[in-house]
């Protein structure tokens, strides 16, 4: 099975180690949503855009509150773990991270209308889901003949006059700590003791430890129209917390390096955000055992603060004396905000002698669509950034198709039995250089089993994704004789979900 799943090449993320320069990665990590809902919808892997009926609806299609016939409240508690294997010149580093969360609560009102014609119910609903899970913890471990990270502060410095280092950046700690110093006669080229060292030795080491989740609040309003067409749409807050500690520490490991010894590089990001969009959708059912539904999802807007500090400590050691400094960057705060495409969803579903169905979404978004904007007290330097992070939205991502498969089967219409699978197309154009060729994934494979007796019902889930990500610790010029290394880091994340409610 994990030979069969793992089919995957998920995701190209290059982490800056400049703590504050927000990317085109931030666009993607907004948009990629999880398997999410309640135990039932995601034991089917979040196949129900056809079904409703469940208060996880509102994520994909708000048309589905319109199913249900009474009120119904329920809430799911969600067990995460990923295991990272991370892949660094030629050594491999496993890490485990654990999480335990409410993934998702919500309550759904039914008030029948007493017509017999046309409009039978209207229905209001309220709603908070876990759209995404950041957690996540990677270690990598190497010995690099190829580079040192004072070779990338040394190039990001280059072309800035020395008294015009922005006090957020590397350069500026690396330049404040000796690791770099301007070359004789010039303000704006530098050099360390890499540069004219050809033969060295460096032990790296990388610490990286994510945290935070996007939840997805919802507001929606449905209607029912003689049982055959369901209407619904939703006004959808983002509430957004994402946290990284990024620690990278390198030092000789023989006397090969004319002065330098050693270093200990600390960022801190800590992102909040709250944003806005909307959904609409509706469910036909032309037959009693065949159902369809589409849903729009509009694009949304996330206002974001950063909140960001860096620590640069190191040693060098001269012939008579060695000299240890440490340097912080002054706490900055940044304000931008991203704008992640909408996307469209269709969706069916066949009814086998209402014991059971099988259901398939089908999504498709186009991520070129999505930008970053910088705050409004932003200078024209960092909105000039800004629109070069949007342009390499456009050339460097694509439309993708999601496609998510679910069936449901139930015996004496108390026990259910479920299972789902889930193929996500990758966002990025086949022609980025630089990077291993994309193909389609399989993320995600799920199942689960569900109780329902009167108005009370319990339902388990268990979900597997396997994500391949790319990460490199830092960059260098591609044209120069130094050269970065790219680690390659294996996902394997399993959610298991419970889900308890009752109907009133």
């Amino acid at each position: 099975m994990k030979a069969f799943v793992k089919i995957i090449v998920f995701a190209f993320v290059m982490i800056s180690l400049n703590a504050n320069a927000q990317n085109e990665q931030d666009i993607l990590r907004y948009s990629f949503t999880n398997v999410v809902g309640s135990a039932r919808s995601m034991a089917c892997g979040n196949a129900f855009g056809a079904l409703g009926a469940d208060y996880s609806s509102m994520v994909t299609n708000p048309a589905g509150l319109a199913r249900y016939r009474s009120s119904e409240i329920g809430f799911t508690a969600n067990f995460f773990n990923i295991k990272t294997n991370a892949f660094y010149i030629n050594n491999i580093k496993s890490d485990n991270k654990f999480n335990l969360n409410i993934n998702n609560a919500g309550v759904a009102f039914a008030f029948p209308t007493e017509n017999k014609d046309g409009w039978r119910f209207i229905n209001f609903g309220f709603g908070v889901n876990r759209i995404a899970n950041f957690n996540r913890t990677v270690y990598l471990e190497g010995y690099n003949s190829k580079s040192s990270i004072v070779q990338h502060f040394e190039q990001s410095a280059n072309g800035t006059d020395y008294t015009r280092l922005g006090v957020t950046t590397p350069a500026y700690l690396a330049y404040n700590s000796y690791l770099i110093d301007v070359e004789s006669g010039t303000r704006n080229q530098y050099l360390s003791d890499f540069t004219y060292d050809s033969s060295f030795t460096v032990h790296q080491r990388n610490a990286i430890e994510q945290s935070g989740g996007m939840n997805d609040i919802s507001i929606a309003l449905s209607g029912n129209y003689n049982d055959k067409v369901y209407l619904g749409g939703s006004l959808n807050f983002y509430k957004v917390k994402y946290n990284e500690q990024n620690a990278f520490l390198e030092d000789v490991a023989n006397n090969s390096v004319n002065n330098y010894k050693k270093l200990n590089y600390t960022t801190n990001l800590n992102t909040s955000g709250l944003g806005v969009g909307a959904k609409i959708g509706a469910i036909f059912l032309p037959t009693s055992f065949l159902r369809f539904g589409i849903a729009f999802h509009t694009p949304s807007r996330i206002s974001f603060t950063d909140n960001y500090k860096g620590q640069l400590s190191s040693e060098i050691a001269f012939s008579s004396f060695a000299l240890d400094t440490t340097q912080f960057t002054p706490d900055g705060t940044y304000d931008y905000s991203i704008v992640i495409p909408g996307r469209i969803a269709l969706s069916g579903a066949y009814i086998y002698k209402k014991s059971g169905f099988i259901s398939v979404d089908f999504e498709h978004i186009d991520y070129r669509n999505g930008k970053i904007k910088s705050g409004t007290d932003q200078t024209s330097t960092l909105d000039t950034f800004t629109l070069g992070v949007n342009n390499n939205v456009r050339n460097n991502y694509k439309a993708a198709n999601n496609i998510r498969i679910g069936a449901e089967y139930m015996f004496n219409q108390v026990y259910a039995v479920r299972a789902g699978v889930g193929f996500t197309g990758s966002p990025y154009n086949s022609s980025v250089t630089g990077a291993p060729q994309f193909k389609t994934t399989i993320p995600f494979i799920s199942c689960g089993f569900g109780i329902r007796n009167g108005n009370y019902f319990l339902d388990m889930a268990l979900v597997r994704n396997y994500a391949t990500t790319y990460y490199a610790p830092y960059t260098l010029n591609p044209n120069g004789t130094a050269k970065y290394y790219t680690s390659e880091i294996q996902n394997a994340t399993t959610n298991f979900t419970a889900s308890i409610g009752f109907k009133f």
